[in-house]
């Protein structure tokens, strides 16, 4: 075996006896309180985020728009905009970039129609008109505000 076969069998035994520790004892669920504190502590050491879905109130933007903000970081901001159907909104300005994507329903963002999955972003310096929801529409929004 040369050098590069030899790591590579060395590493498929290190990942068949993690997986052996692993899976070797029964499942056991921890204390909720336990749970909470494993929880909190991974989370504060990981570059990741997690919101559940839960966490988070909606907020009342204008008739027929709230928004639930999940995320506001290093002048990042990450929110859902919820829009009953028929509900419209106002078109504006952008300081920094702005990304959508639609998360369910379908809308239109002046000329264009959007439906689930579809993304579009609005540059730094530019306005887009108004956003209708032709159905009940989530919309999952990243924006930079400089």
């Amino acid at each position: 075996m040369n050098d590069n076969e030899q790591e590579l069998a060395h590493r498929a035994t290190e990942i068949s006896f993690a997986d052996a520790l692993a899976l070797g004892g029964p499942l056991v669920q921890p204390r909720p309180e336990l749970k909470r504190r494993i929880m909190a502590a991974a989370l504060s050491r990981s570059p990741n985020e997690y919101v559940p879905a839960a966490a988070g109130e909606w907020r009342r933007i204008t008739r027929g728009v709230t928004m639930k903000t999940v995320l506001q970081r290093d002048g990042y901001t990450s929110a859902f905009l919820r829009l009953e159907a028929q509900a419209t909104l106002p078109g504006h300005g952008h300081v920094g970039f702005e990304e959508v994507c639609v998360v369910r329903g379908s809308c239109s963002c002046g000329p264009l129609h959007l439906r689930q999955g579809d993304y579009f972003r609005s540059e730094a310096g530019t306005t887009h008109g108004d956003i209708v929801a032709h159905e009940e529409c989530v919309l999952f929004v990243t924006s930079l505000v400089e």
